[in-house]
């Protein structure tokens, strides 16, 4: 009985450790503008011309290395998420939350009335828009994130460890 036990354990706890590294994403790690591809800095200065960069990092998800240069364009603020051959990943421009499609708006105050919103932002990935909301819940202080796509549709909704 004790080896059934003991096994069930060890069983349990692989099962645990392999979900906890499959789910793990490299963190965002901070670098200077000499430690990102020249075809990462040459379609950025494309795109935004003079721009003021506030901040450069390098990240990995699923094996996958990516450039993230963070910046204010003409009075945006834009985060640029890059393959180190250049192509762009994924556009991320904060936005007011007026800015939201209506129908987008509607949702967020119909379903979540208890909610204050602290961030919007629209994401292009893939030739797809996304928006993104940050919100805090008013009943339990607690953070989500909620994602929807340019429909109008409900993709994700998330708590989030930010502050």
């Amino acid at each position: 009985m004790k080896q059934i036990i003991s096994r069930n354990w060890l069983v349990l706890l692989g099962l645990v450790f392999n979900l906890m590294s499959c789910q793990q994403k490299e963190p965002e790690r901070d670098i200077t503008a000499q430690e990102v591809p020249p075809a990462v800095l040459q379609v950025f200065n494309q795109a935004y011309p003079n721009a003021a960069i506030k901040n450069y990092a390098e990240e990995t998800e699923q094996g996958q290395k990516f450039y993230e240069i963070s910046c204010e364009f003409q009075g945006r603020k834009i985060d640029a998420l890059y393959k180190p051959d250049g192509t762009v990943a994924a556009i991320e421009e904060v936005i007011a939350a007026e800015q939201l499609p209506e129908n987008i708006q509607r949702a967020v105050a119909t379903e979540f009335q208890q909610f204050s919103i602290k961030l919007t932002e629209k994401i292009e990935k893939e030739g797809k828009t996304f928006f993104e909301i940050k919100l805090l819940n008013s009943e339990d202080q607690k953070n989500y994130e909620l994602v929807f796509d340019d429909a109008g549709k409900l993709m994700a909704k998330e708590p989030t460890t930010e502050e």
